[in-house]
């Protein structure tokens, strides 16, 4: 009787073991999206880009425009997620950061029929989730760098236009839509001393006239939503190091830190694909060595 019922077991578990075989990974598409001002960094998330890739890894790279809200680049992130879904026939791994994470998920929030065949996960690194205090403060910036160019792009990360877009989109679902989507989300959040931010940052939170106790730009609590989604990394990094290669201002910032950060990452989704195939070993072993 014993050994029927592990058989069942094998039998179920079967389909499991042989998809098993090839790493989840391999079966997905990284998209990664830039977040605000990357369009005044033209390496911004190239290293990230470049690892994955000498990975062997699918990907690519979005950049919604910094002059656009977060409401509005949800309207294209979501027709760019579904072109290259279809393209690559894979579902996709987005790993947005700063404003780039933040539009990521609200897109799954607004759009969730894309958690069902476009969308694996979504990893928000160092966003603004529940709103910060560059977007309610960061007319002073916009003026002082950008002559208010990117006005409607800063503004929409008010704490009460990203709740509405977050947090009031979530309380607004039916409990078992709201809890499918919360095992999409990822988040990395992290915090450090202001005495170890670089000058830019600096620079930044004397022209907004506040620094958060966070990573320089985004307070800690602020990037994930409680409750919601699963925190996977909590890092000691400023907003700038883990996403952008050395610049003049940005002293903390290097392409190992870049490279380490996506390959930690990469680790986390090829250990769950490890932990997937241990299973199915277990299982097989279970039967044939019932001890």
């Amino acid at each position: 009787m014993i050994t029927q019922f592990k058989l069942i077991i094998f039998i179920l578990a079967l389909p499991l073991t042989l998809f098993a075989k090839k790493p989840i990974v391999e079966d997905l598409h990284f998209v990664l999206v830039a977040g605000f001002s990357n369009e005044l960094a033209p390496s911004y998330l190239t290293v990230w880009d470049q690892t994955l890739r000498l990975e062997g890894l699918n990907v690519s790279v979005i950049r919604p425009h910094s002059s656009k809200s977060v409401s509005q680049n949800v309207d294209y992130l979501k027709t760019q997620f579904k072109k290259i879904s279809k393209k690559h026939k894979k579902r996709l791994v987005v790993v947005g950061h700063s404003k780039g994470g933040l539009e990521s998920v609200a897109t799954l929030l607004k759009h969730p029929e894309l958690a069902e065949n476009v969308i694996e996960k979504v990893v928000a690194v160092q966003s603004p989730l529940c709103g910060c205090e560059l977007g309610e403060r960061g007319y002073n910036l916009v003026s002082y760098f950008y002559n208010g160019t990117y006005i409607n792009g800063l503004s929409s990360l008010t704490n009460s236009e990203v709740r509405a877009m977050t947090i009031d989109q979530i309380h607004s679902m039916p409990d078992a839509l709201a809890h499918k989507l919360s095992a999409k989300i990822l988040y990395v959040v992290s915090e450090k001393d202001r005495s170890e931010h670089p000058t830019v940052i600096k620079l930044l939170s004397t022209i907004v006239g506040h620094t958060p106790n966070g990573d320089g730009l985004v307070h800690k609590r602020e990037m994930f939503i409680e409750g919601f989604g699963e925190i996977i990394f909590n890092l000691k990094a400023d907003h700038m190091e883990l996403a952008v290669p050395p610049m003049i201002g940005f002293e903390t910032s290097s392409v190992e830190k870049n490279q380490d950060f996506i390959l930690n990452l990469l680790g986390y989704f090829k250990k769950k694909s490890v932990q997937r195939a241990q299973f199915c070993r277990e299982t097989f072993l279970a039967i044939y060595n019932p001890g």
